[in-house]
């Protein structure tokens, strides 16, 4: 980090830093393994009597023998982050920023798959049947500018402060090279040669499957612009308000609704400043009651949902009683537009006792409307279902927290205390849909999302 005096109107700070990160880990996923060992009898030993590693009647694989045969997973990652800010204050109570600043990120995945067995009489053992490695590497690149002017003065009782602004956003994410082989010949731990592609049953290989051999990884390209504001307004430090805005648009949506205005706004009320509380205030504290009421919006979704794209298919069509390859449309949405969620909340704050005693309680409602969903089309359609706005769910809730603090000689100690509860409800969502594995949940209109459903 280096920061420069200009001038006493200019300050300029740099900062820089590189990180390198290893990760190791076991090939098999971690959360398939905790599954495995927490639902096998105790009855089961890791190996039997001969030596050979158990597999229990309702496992297809040991644990332990996972862990100690079926390869890694190792990762290498370096991070490049730099940030330029300059400040300049030409007048009086007002500040202006410019600051641009970056991300550069090299993810390297290598993961090997050793093949290996069980004693054939452990019949529902299913190990890897081939030596599999997997290597990537992938870059992601992510900007943002922003320029903003800031003015923050008192006039008397009056406090004033306000901001405005504009960023721009822009990520290239997932853009690379992977490759896998199937049948390799490992060397030692660390290198293996030769292998292909996938085989299958018979011993011929699947060549269907090129992107499985090497694959070029097109990358994710999108940006969010914005312009926003906020003022600050307190009289006497009794009285309190901000009104904040945004006005985002998001390259993901379609044309024509990729801009949408969000507002906000907070009021404060210190209400034992008034004089006709000035005896409670002494005698045991302060009480401040808060509101506020906002809206936020979400983007977060794949590119290009708002477009027809090609989908190449290995197995489209058949002819002659064999698959064979072919192409088709993906659904696309002209009108996808913000999942908006509009909030408001409820609060009280106090303290006692020299603000020994802290107590605070809020009431929230909030409903997010819009929320990205792909509905249920019936398959002689012959095309999947396009991303559309028509979730939306409610939540509402409450929290307590009360705290106190106190000492004892030499030792300060708070002791705290939370309660809360939430309920949410599906408003909208279509065609109720039933999901699980281990356990089945439904989302269904009327009820909370994902509770637990039994046929």
């Amino acid at each position: 980090n280096m920061s420069v005096e200009v001038s006493k109107y200019v300050r300029v700070d740099v900062n820089m830093s590189y990180t390198k990160l290893y990760f190791n880990r076991q090939q098999a996923d971690i959360g398939i393994l905790m599954r495995d060992a927490m639902r096998t009898p105790r009855i089961y030993p890791v190996k039997d009597s001969l030596g050979n590693f158990v597999v229990p009647a309702l496992n297809s694989n040991n644990v332990i023998a996972q862990l100690e045969y079926q390869g890694y997973n190792r990762r290498e990652r370096d991070n490049l982050l730099g940030g330029l800010n300059v400040a300049i204050t030409p007048v009086e109570h007002l500040t202006i920023n410019l600051n641009a600043s970056g991300t550069y990120t090299i993810t390297n995945d290598r993961v090997r798959t050793n093949k290996y067995s069980y004693a054939p009489y452990y019949t529902t053992a299913n190990p890897p049947i081939n030596n599999v490695m997997y290597q990537s590497e992938f870059k992601d690149l992510a900007t943002n500018v922003y320029a903003t002017a800031e003015y923050e003065n008192t006039f008397g009782k009056h406090y004033v402060k306000g901001q405005v602004g504009v960023r721009s956003d822009a990520l290239n994410q997932f853009y690379g090279l992977e490759a896998r082989r199937y049948g390799v010949t490992n060397l030692d731990d660390d290198w293996s040669i030769g292998g292909g592609y996938i085989p299958k049953p018979d011993g011929t290989l699947d060549y269907a499957t090129i992107s499985e051999y090497n694959n070029l990884v097109n990358p994710e390209l999108h940006a969010l612009n914005s312009l926003f504001g906020r003022l600050n307004y307190a009289w006497n430090d009794k009285y309190l308000a901000e009104f904040t805005w945004r006005y985002d648009g998001s390259s993901k949506l379609a044309p024509g609704h990729r801009w949408q205005f969000f507002p906000a706004f907070s009021l404060g009320w210190r209400i034992t400043d008034e004089d006709f509380l000035q005896g409670f205030r002494d005698r045991y504290g302060n009480v401040k009651f808060r509101y506020s009421w906002g809206q936020v919006g979400n983007s977060n979704i794949g590119g290009f949902n708002y477009l027809a794209r090609v989908n190449l298919n290995p197995n489209k069509y058949p002819f002659n009683n064999t698959a064979n390859p072919g192409a088709d449309f993906t659904a696309y949405n002209e009108f996808l537009e913000w999942e908006i969620s509009t909030m408001s909340n409820y609060g009280v704050d106090a303290d006692f006792f020299n603000n020994k005693l802290q107590i605070s309680f809020d009431y929230f409602n909030k409903r997010t409307t819009g929320i990205y969903l792909s509905q249920v089309v019936p398959g002689t359609a012959g095309i999947g279902s396009s991303l559309q706005n028509v979730g939306e769910v409610e939540n509402q809730g409450w929290e307590l927290a009360v705290s106190y603090r106190a000492k004892t000689g030499p030792v300060n100690h708070t002791i705290g205390a939370n309660l809360s509860d939430n309920l949410n409800r599906v408003i909208k969502f279509g065609q109720e849909s039933i999901r699980g594995a281990d356990y089945t949940y439904i989302i269904r209109e009327g009820f909370p999302i994902a509770s637990y459903f039994w046929l």
